[in-house]
């Protein structure tokens, strides 16, 4: 609705999706009543009005294709690596390990879709079910469900082994990241989360940091070989995960490898921005070309 007044005036509209909001509203409310149809509906309207459609990944694409009907040729995914310039290993945080051997991490927003209670109770799997106890977890981040995970490892327990740092930027992120052996990537398998490109996937790899995850679709489409998964979709099979990675120092260093030559080869910001702005390119060549005036009959 925002941009049809601007295409009955000539602009172009291109349609940046970042998010499903079908999946997500069923994910949060757990059912697909009026509002999840009238957001199917307005998806839809937007990839018709839409001249050209970026996508955060190729199964956004290929919902782009299947339920919008849009030509692949309009459609180009930019995935939202990071620039290697600004996140990049630094000296880690002291003080983190508080004595044990591995520090689990986890970086990002803490919704209830984020899956942190999975990581709550995966360390509390990993202390009290399978004895493992040579490890602190650290969680950076903050959000609207970070008040209830902290109550989760109070009532489990295992306020002793986990950290949360709140939110962090800048120097002190950086800090706090290097001093993961493991990345956690602890959302849970759901319709969103299965087809979401997780921003820790990134984040890990550009730092060489092995990674232990839930096998979604998406995030197995990306990591591949570099992520170590879970055997089960609960938090016993994520510890499980977190503990053959604390365990196999081999398997350790094969995920860190495969995630770095991603990072350096795959997931490279400015292949992404190129792609990001040669779509503007188009749309913006498009408008010229329709502004250009017919030449009419020659006189004389």
């Amino acid at each position: 609705m925002a941009a049809a007044p601007f295409k009955l005036m000539g602009k172009k509209f291109i349609f940046d999706q970042h998010d499903v909001g079908p999946e997500l509203f069923v994910v949060k409310y757990g059912h697909k009543g009026f509002l999840y149809r009238a957001l199917m509906f307005f998806e839809r309207m937007s990839y018709a009005m839409a001249d050209f459609v970026i996508t955060a990944n190729a199964t956004f694409k290929d919902l782009a294709v299947s339920r919008g009907g849009k030509a692949p040729s309009l459609i180009e995914v930019v995935y939202g690596v990071p620039d290697r310039k600004r996140i990049h290993r630094v000296d880690p945080e002291p003080g983190l390990r508080g004595g044990r051997k591995f520090v689990l991490g986890y970086l990002g927003i803490i919704n209830e879709q984020d899956g942190v209670d999975h990581f709550v109770r995966a360390v509390a799997d990993l202390v009290k079910v399978k004895g493992f106890r040579d490890f602190s977890a650290v969680v950076v981040g903050s959000g609207p469900a970070l008040e209830s995970v902290r109550e989760l490892a109070s009532l489990l327990g295992v306020e002793d082994f986990i950290r949360f740092t709140g939110y962090l930027s800048g120097e002190r992120l950086l800090a706090h990241i290097s001093a993961f052996d493991i990345g956690v990537i602890p959302d849970p398998f759901n319709e969103a989360n299965d087809v979401m490109s997780m921003n820790k996937v990134f984040e890990y790899c550009a730092l060489g940091i092995p990674t232990a995850c839930y096998p979604l679709r998406e995030t197995k489409r990306l990591l591949g070989e570099a992520g170590v998964y879970a055997p089960t979709l609960d938090p016993a099979g994520l510890a499980a995960a977190c503990l053959s990675l604390m365990q196999d120092d081999g398997l350790r260093q094969r995920s860190a490898a495969a995630g770095a030559k991603l990072s350096a080869e795959t997931f490279v910001w400015e292949n992404e921005a190129r792609k990001y702005v040669e779509t503007y390119e188009r749309a913006l060549a498009t408008l010229s070309a329709g502004a250009v005036e017919p030449a009419g009959p020659s006189a004389g």
